[in-house]
């Protein structure tokens, strides 16, 4: 392993996980705010399946977007980049899509605890219902905000199976991949630089808590705790999205439709699709799902799996 393959490895790892990081706040900024401060219609259904990716493996939601992504096969190909979704920007997307939902919970039980008095007063003193929420409401909120976006960051530089899946077809290696590429090769040496590669990862996740961390601290001792809601003062006073409650409706809808409905609805049509790119009706079988019955190994790894779980 060269010292270049290294550098690269890291930087790229950082760059995804400060992209993740930075993609996951602003969304998460967003779709709390609309849910929680707004009138927006079908809030507390959008707010529950946005929260879904929190409980699906992220690399299978890779290999839902290998089906729409990939390059020369894939259902979206002739709408996505030459290179498709084995990208750094496939990685970065797919990652973003599951690591949003830390900071969206952080903000929005923040948004619900956080005493609403403070934005009104501001509304009342003349500010528009953004200049509220950007001046009041989210500095108060910031903590959380990061708290959530570094877990988003450390999510996303430990993750393993989306860059396995989307960056080593295209020679895009992260730290994880690396590790996993030298205990590959075997002997001491592999073996070796492997656990430091591991030891050099669990640094980075280790400072960026402790740097977390001190900032708490110093937030703390500058400006206390933010206040919290309590009694009759806890009730919002949602702002009017007038005219434009179904425009934005439609950008939770989107994400959704995004995330949820269009790869996971192609990892399904996979599963009956005469074979990679193939996927006219008149070729579907369920001949794929008798294949999987008849796997020597598929018993013992489901009963392996549920035990472990």
């Amino acid at each position: 392993m060269t010292g270049d393959l290294l550098a690269e490895a890291l930087l790229r790892t950082l760059g995804i996980g400060f992209s993740v990081a930075l993609c996951s706040g602003f969304l998460a900024i967003l779709f709390s705010w609309l849910l929680v401060r707004t009138d927006l219609p079908g809030a507390r259904f959008f707010e529950k399946w946005l929260s879904v990716p929190y409980s699906l493996p992220a690399y299978l939601l890779a290999l839902a977007w290998m089906v729409l992504g990939n390059p020369t096969v894939g259902l979206l190909k002739d709408f996505l980049p030459s290179d498709g979704i084995t990208s750094l920007w496939g990685i970065i997307f797919v990652e973003t899509s599951v690591a949003f939902v830390f900071p969206f919970l952080e903000l929005t039980s923040g948004f619900r605890r956080l005493d609403p008095s403070l934005e009104e007063a501001a509304r009342l003193s003349g500010a528009t219902p953004l200049k509220a929420f950007l001046k009041v409401g989210l500095p108060l909120l910031f903590p959380a905000l990061l708290s959530g976006m570094m877990l988003s960051f450390l999510y996303a530089i430990s993750s393993f199976g989306v860059p396995a899946l989307l960056g080593m077809p295209a020679r895009k290696l992260v730290v994880t991949t690396l590790i996993y590429s030298q205990f590959r090769l075997g002997g001491s040496d592999g073996l070796k630089q492997g656990l430091l590669l591991s030891l050099g990862l669990l640094a980075v996740a280790v400072l960026a808590l402790a740097l977390l961390k001190s900032y708490d601290r110093y937030r703390t001792r500058r400006f206390g705790t933010p206040r919290l809601a309590s009694g009759k003062s806890s009730r919002h006073s949602l702002v009017r999205l007038g005219r434009y409650r179904y425009g934005f409706a439609l950008l939770p809808f989107t994400w959704i439709t995004l995330t949820l409905v269009l790869p996971w609805g192609a990892l399904a049509l996979s599963t009956f699709a005469a074979g990679p790119g193939r996927y006219q009706l008149e070729g579907w079988s369920f001949s794929h799902l008798q294949e999987l019955w008849r796997l020597p190994l598929l018993t013992e790894s489901v009963i392996n799996s549920l035990g472990l779980a």
